[in-house]
């Protein structure tokens, strides 16, 4: 029973609509009779009904002001006004608030039941499409595994009344050049759903928008023995279209029979699993879930093993032309014996792993060297061509090789850079932060690739220096001890003394006598 009120502000009209309606015979049931708008607004909260019949002028808010409010409100009621011939063109300015219909006062009551009629095939409607996408997102929640737990699936498949017989999952997954289009991704994704809605009209099906590259297609009810050849047929049409016509790469897996709703995460798996099987055959486009059983010989397994060392090490050495010629003989490697999905995915993965740890000791991260706002470990599990995911590690070694062949030669001339500060400045009150500062390094920084460079510290050095100037000046002149810790940046002449038999084991005093003795 469709829930009901009416609203109006004249008695006479109010007792016409409950009398000379029969609601029971339209599957409805009239719950209250609002008296002006304020009223109706009211009585909304508490009855909540699936539609109201509203005059469009009360006191209070009016029709117009109520079909805001419910619009505004996303309220699931369907409104249809009342009006008078001279009301009639305030009440088309409701339009824009989904009121179903118009109703002249002066009108016959048929009027009045077919607006009702008309309300009622709306709700319908939408409870369908509402209980579709309930379904779809289910579906997707268990695929996703949002939801995994076994009580919970089957209270929710009780609940959604989701029995679909036999059934099978299709995964299709799609990319496309974004400079072919001028649409937004979201607009092309609409538009393939709507193509695949269409291609699959006569299957019942569940399609699930599932991310923007990916669909997953339930078709439900079918007939095992002839389903084979209508999916082909369906598939091939579709594949023909979308990629000749709209110039997009796409492909197909389907999963074997099911018939347990429990089972739909096993058959996506499947599905995703048949399109693994294509990885490195892009010719073909339409994949069906077979048992993989094959193994690749260990002999091949070795050779690949070492081709990912060398490889490895010339990226680390900052080889970038020779790092991309070992990759390219790693593919040629899994393409002529036909490695599986997962094992040429698992050697991409060990060389992303690698580039981030090798650009790890640098600070930096192998997002900031390619500028990729996207991880490229997620882009690599998720890639289902093998053309691009060949394009994705190509940039990884390469931005990974280059930058550390940059580094080295960039460290190399802050460590020259270093030298000769330290060289032109070493007599003067220096220190770590100064050199940084005017090499617009940091100092941690400076600190420790001087280190790593030279095996030595940079305060080292500096004193190393002011030591050999010292020794040359208490050798070669007369300068008295408090000009020789001036000349070399020491203002406390104590200070000098000590920092002099720090590195030497006697006073400046002690080494000068004992210098000219031997002298």
């Amino acid at each position: 029973m469709f829930k009901v009120i009416i609203a109006d502000d004249e008695p006479m009209v109010r007792m016409a609509l409950v009398s000379l309606i029969n609601w029971g015979k339209i599957d409805c049931k009239l719950l209250y009779e609002a008296v002006d708008g304020n009223d109706l607004l009211n009585s909304i909260d508490k009855y909540k009904p699936d539609i109201i019949i509203s005059d469009i002028k009360m006191p209070g808010k009016d029709g117009v002001e109520i079909s805001k409010y419910i619009y505004e409100n996303k309220l699931n009621i369907k409104v249809i006004l009342f009006t008078a011939y001279a009301d009639f063109s305030y009440a088309k300015s409701a339009i824009k608030y989904d009121v179903v219909d118009y109703v002249i006062k002066t009108g016959s009551v048929d009027t009045i039941i077919k607006a009702v009629e008309k309300a009622k095939e709306l709700i319908n409607k939408e409870n369908v499409v509402d209980t579709m996408a309930s379904k779809e997102k289910f579906i997707k929640s268990i695929i996703n595994e949002s939801i995994y737990e076994e009580e919970e699936i089957s209270r929710n498949i009780k609940d959604l009344k989701l029995d679909i017989g036999d059934y099978i999952v299709i995964n299709v997954v799609f990319e496309y050049d974004e400079n072919y289009y001028d649409k937004s991704a979201k607009d092309i994704n609409i538009s393939l759903y709507n193509f695949f809605s269409m291609g699959f009209d006569k299957q019942k099906n569940y399609l699930i928008n599932f991310n923007k590259n990916t669909f997953v297609i339930v078709v439900y009810d079918i007939d095992t023995r002839s389903y084979l050849n209508r999916i082909k047929k369906i598939c091939h049409e579709i594949l023909d279209i979308v990629t000749g016509f709209m110039k997009i790469n796409l492909k197909i897996g389907v999963s074997k029979i099911f018939n347990d709703v429990m089972n739909i995460k096993e058959a996506y798996e499947q599905a995703n699993n048949a399109l693994s099987q294509g990885f490195l055959d892009e010719d073909n486009k339409l994949y069906f879930y077979i048992i993989d059983i094959k193994q690749v010989d260990y002999s091949l397994i070795k050779e690949n093993d070492k081709l990912l060392d060398a490889l490895c090490h010339q990226i680390q050495k900052g080889n970038a032309d020779e790092s991309l010629n070992l990759l390219e003989q790693l593919f040629t490697l899994e393409v002529n014996n036909v490695f599986s999905e997962k094992q040429i995915k698992s050697s991409g993965l060990l060389i992303e792993n690698k580039c981030s740890a090798f650009l790890a000791d640098h600070d930096v991260t192998l997002m900031e060297v390619t500028k990729n706002t996207v991880e490229y470990y997620s882009l690599l599990i998720n890639c289902k061509f093998f053309n691009k995911y060949c394009i994705l590690l190509e940039n990884i070694v390469q931005a990974t090789a280059k930058y550390i062949d940059s580094y080295k030669r960039n460290t190399d001339i802050i460590i020259m850079d270093c030298n000769k500060y330290i060289e032109k400045n070493y007599f003067s009150d220096i220190s770590v932060n100064d050199i940084a500062k005017n090499l617009n390094v940091s100092n941690s920084y400076l600190s420790r690739l001087y280190r790593e460079k030279t095996g030595n510290t940079i305060l080292n050095v500096i004193n190393t220096k002011r030591i050999e100037k010292a020794k040359e000046c208490l050798e070669k002149t007369d300068m008295r001890i408090y000009e020789v810790a001036d000349a070399i940046g020491i203002e406390d002449p104590t200070y000098f003394s000590h920092f002099f038999k720090r590195y030497t084991k006697c006073s400046p005093k002690e080494y000068k006598l004992k210098f000219r003795k031997e002298n």
